[in-house]
């Protein structure tokens, strides 16, 4: 775990990466971002135990999102990210997996 002010720079970071997501997404596609969002960075989140309240209070986007966050988090762990931190679609996922079980 991090800590003091490393922990407080990267919990500030975390929240202009997800202010930039929201302010980006195309109209109707901000819970979108939102999610990708949590789900590219849950394992950093979790193993670090940030507070997600703070994550959007730096993001100044509204706290109710911390809801969506968590639920991000959550679902992080039945999706695979690529070396670039974009999910992979399932139809990657899949094909991953047939090559990894024919190897």
């Amino acid at each position: 775990m991090e800590r003091g002010g490393l922990a407080l720079k990267r919990v500030e970071k975390l929240g202009g990466i997800l202010k930039s997501r929201y302010d980006d997404a195309l109209r109707g596609e901000k819970v979108t971002q939102i999610y990708l969002f949590s789900i590219i960075y849950a394992e950093e989140i979790r193993q670090n135990h940030y507070r997600i309240s703070e994550i959007v209070k730096h993001s100044t986007i509204s706290q109710s999102y911390e809801t969506e966050i968590s639920k991000g988090i959550k679902l992080a762990k039945y999706v695979e990210i690529d070396s670039n931190n974009n999910p992979l679609n399932a139809s990657q996922m899949l094909l991953k997996n047939l090559i990894y079980k024919i190897s």
